[in-house]
């Protein structure tokens, strides 16, 4: 399967099973290390655009040959990441650090009043 884009539009409410069974859908001809690894940056990606970003959310992924693209949109104001997760002691602030560690390329843009992460898993 290569070039289709699949689409969610996230309701609100931190819906991570859905979002879960969603990738359930697509995922199934990847290895399972893939599959876990495209599961926990996605899960992460979309958990940050529920706490600090706002609706509409969507979730996109495109497989590719050799490779998924993921991309979350969320409205919200620009932001960046400085490279490092948050001190000892502080909760949360671990999701993009989850995200440099297990996908092969990734980045933020923004689009309009919009803030796009974007994560590619290869495969």
């Amino acid at each position: 399967m290569t070039d289709q884009t699949h689409t969610l539009d996230v309701p609100p409410g931190l819906p991570l099973p859905l979002v879960r069974d969603f990738l359930g859908g697509i995922d199934s001809h990847l290895p399972s290390s893939t599959r876990e690894g495209l599961a926990l940056v996605t899960t992460e990606v979309v958990s940050n655009a529920m706490r600090h970003g706002g609706q509409p959310i969507r979730l996109e992924i495109v497989p590719l040959a050799g490779t998924v693209r993921v991309v979350v949109r969320s409205q919200g104001g620009e932001f960046g990441w400085n490279g490092r997760p948050r001190m000892a002691g502080q909760v949360g602030g671990w999701g993009l650090v989850i995200v440099n560690r297990l996908a092969d390329r990734w980045g933020i843009r923004r689009v309009d009043d919009s803030n796009e992460v974007w994560l590619e898993i290869d495969h």
